[in-house]
């Protein structure tokens, strides 16, 4: 995952271009759906099995490091 000049934009590795407000990403309860900012989702319906992995990977490191593991 690249940051972008842009606050708001993430940038996969594929070139896949994505928007969370205030780079918040969350996940919806029943963990089907990315969400970002408050009250927005991502679609994810067109992503590659490589895109989901990049975008869960990213989220993992980001809760890890606040887990101080």
């Amino acid at each position: 995952m690249v940051k972008s000049k842009h606050p708001d934009e993430f940038r996969l590795s594929t070139g896949r271009i994505f928007y969370a407000n205030c780079h918040i990403i969350g996940l919806s309860p029943d963990g089907r759906h990315p969400r970002e900012g408050y009250d927005g989702g991502i679609d994810t319906s067109d992503w590659t099995s490589v895109e989901k992995k990049e975008l869960a990977e990213y989220m993992i490191a980001l809760w890890k490091k606040w887990a101080g593991i």
